[in-house]
């Protein structure tokens, strides 16, 4: 009895080698008994052998690369929007209403002794009103269809301020 043990260990043991193995066929495995013993077959067991392979692998972690991040500025207080009709007026002609605001407004700047000239015209041109004052003076520009000229007498570099409308 110890011997069919022996064999039986031996056949399961090679079973297990040559499924192993790096052949993909099937293997076949014979064995010779040389010692008779009498062993009775009362059942066929089919035994399937399937390779086991084994993987072994190192996972160091990932790695880390840094990655600029956008840091928002603190955002800036908002600027209130400048009407630039009520902006400061040199010499020029502007288009009440669309490049200069109707209201009142006040020379500044040039020479005290020399004038400083306002104009306002129609569309069409026809003179509604023409004011020569010294620097510090107000007027007042009406709302409408006109245009407006500004400037200095004599080249005095007037600037005209709006004030109210």
């Amino acid at each position: 009895m110890a011997t069919l043990k022996k064999l039986v260990w031996l056949s399961v043991f090679v079973l297990l080698v040559s499924a192993c193995a790096q052949a993909p066929a099937p293997v076949v495995v014979t064995s010779q008994v040389t010692q008779l013993t009498t062993v009775e077959v009362t059942r066929l067991a089919t035994v399937e052998i399937t390779k086991l392979v084994i993987v072994t692998a190192t996972y160091s972690g990932p790695t880390k690369t840094s990655t600029p991040t956008a840091t928002l500025a603190p955002s800036a207080t908002p600027k209130p929007t400048v009407d630039q009709t009520k902006e400061d007026k040199r010499d020029g002609s502007y288009m009440v209403g669309t490049e200069i605001a109707p209201g009142i407004w006040r020379s500044s700047g040039g020479s005290p002794s020399s004038e400083c000239a306002l104009e306002i015209k129609t569309f069409s041109g026809d003179l509604v009103d023409i004011t020569y004052t010294l620097p510090g003076a107000t007027i007042r520009i009406p709302a409408g269809q006109y245009i407006v000229y500004i400037g200095g007498g004599s080249g005095n570099k007037c600037i005209w301020s709006f004030l109210m409308p």
